[in-house]
């Protein structure tokens, strides 16, 4: 975060081969080589075979001392382990696909996906040499990239994505597990050019960053480019989905910043606590959303709160929350938190159950809704608390000319 008119959200530090029998329909086998490069003239060979290039299963991992490029088009099957060293990587663009069988492993292989529509399935990654077990860090531009049923353990980032400079037009994450890890599950980081990404039926269990890395420790970010008064469109993360997502052992489990028309639903969080990722500079939370506008969280069960909070840089507010629906939220601890503003703008809060927690609202929105509500606090702290006064200083312009707030059956109760 370097100026309130530029905005990076979590900085992240992107700092011999054996073959065992390789077939494909039409392609002979090459003979075994210590050579990496000697698998990519290979592959290169096998371009004009017909149906998948198939990397059968060797009795020990295969040793990827380099990155090899996957030839565009090509469907490659691997069915081997892969052990790898700092420099191995398995480079991915155009229509090609990679899928992964027989429980087939890479140890400190990652993929990078440069450009196309390509395929990811079955990848199973543990290693940490690499930042991230796969890529997408650009030129692109990308088109309906899918990555469905893949594994990721003991390792620091599961899927990055860096997008300041390039282009995503329609995605999918699905089917996937995740554990001890050190850095996010799946971190879309500076994407304001892609659009219609969907992440969906994703298991995390376990990220620690125990080495203070600053905002490690996610489990799915989204950022956008940077806070902007006017919520533009062109600035911000937009439209995309995160559903599904079981996640416990960490300490924050949906992120987004500078987000708009986006949904996160179905979210499902134990064990959420401040015990992990000490020093990381995330606030602990099922769900965190910050200077975001146009959008739902539908469906938390969860074990810590929920915060809607405004944009802010180096301590300055630079706007709020605008246009929220949050519903179908169970809390068993944590509050419930938002800062609103805007002109014409909403928020509607329904089916919300906080058993040790308290609705906070800091600002207004032209018109609130507050329907089907059940607060217990914790401690004896207010259950409701609403600070309208929020909207001062420079926060003053989002004040809305008249606000609005309806209830209907609502209780608020004193917890001890």
């Amino acid at each position: 975060m370097s100026s309130p008119s530029t905005f990076n959200r979590r900085s992240v530090i992107l700092s011999g081969l054996f073959l065992p029998l390789l077939t494909t329909q039409r392609t002979p086998v090459p003979p075994a080589s210590p050579a990496a490069n000697q698998f990519q003239r290979w592959l290169e060979s096998s371009r004009s075979a017909a149906g998948p290039v198939i990397f059968e299963a060797a009795t020990s991992p295969v040793r990827i001392d380099g990155p090899v490029h996957v030839p565009d088009g090509m469907q490659l099957v691997i069915r081997s382990d892969l052990s790898g060293t700092p420099n191995a990587q398995l480079i991915i663009g155009g229509a090609s696909s990679v899928l992964f069988e027989n429980g087939a492993t890479c140890i400190n292989v990652p993929i990078t996906i440069v450009d196309g529509s390509v395929s990811i399935s079955g990848f199973r990654y543990t290693g940490s040499y690499h930042l991230a077990a796969i890529r997408i860090p650009g030129p692109g531009p990308y088109r309906n990239v899918k990555i469905d049923d893949i594994d990721v353990r003991d390792a620091n980032y599961g899927i990055l994505r860096s997008g300041a400079d390039s282009q995503m037009a329609g995605g999918v994450i699905s089917n996937s597990s995740f554990s001890n890890l050190a850095g996010d599950a799946v971190e879309w980081n500076i994407c304001p050019n892609d659009s219609d990404i969907l992440v969906t039926n994703l298991d995390i269990s376990g990220i620690d960053n125990t080495g203070g890395k600053p905002n490690w420790g996610i489990g799915v970010g989204f950022a956008g480019r940077a806070y902007d008064r006017n919520w533009s469109p062109e600035l911000y993360v937009k439209q995309f989905t995160i559903r599904n997502i079981k996640g416990r052992s960490l300490r924050q489990l949906i992120h987004v910043e500078a987000g708009r028309n986006f949904t996160i639903e179905n979210i499902t969080g134990n064990d959420i606590s401040d015990r992990y990722s000490k020093n990381s500079g995330l606030e602990t939370a099922s769900v965190a959303c910050y200077g975001c506008s146009d959008f739902t969280v539908d469906g938390v069960i969860a074990d810590s709160g929920i915060i809607l909070f405004a944009g802010a840089i180096r301590g300055q507010f630079i706007n709020p929350s605008r246009n929220v629906t949050v519903q179908n939220i169970q809390l068993s601890r944590g509050n419930l938190s938002a800062m609103l503003g805007g002109s014409n703008s909403y928020a509607h809060f329904s089916n919300v159950k906080l058993s040790a927690g308290s609705l906070e609202l800091k600002g207004a929105a032209a018109q609130t809704s507050l329907t089907d509500i059940a607060v217990t606090s914790a401690n004896g702290a207010p259950p409701f608390i609403d600070t309208p006064d929020f909207l001062s200083g420079n926060m003053r312009q989002f004040r809305p000319a008249r606000s609005d707030i309806r209830r209907k059956n609502v209780r608020f109760d004193y917890g001890r």
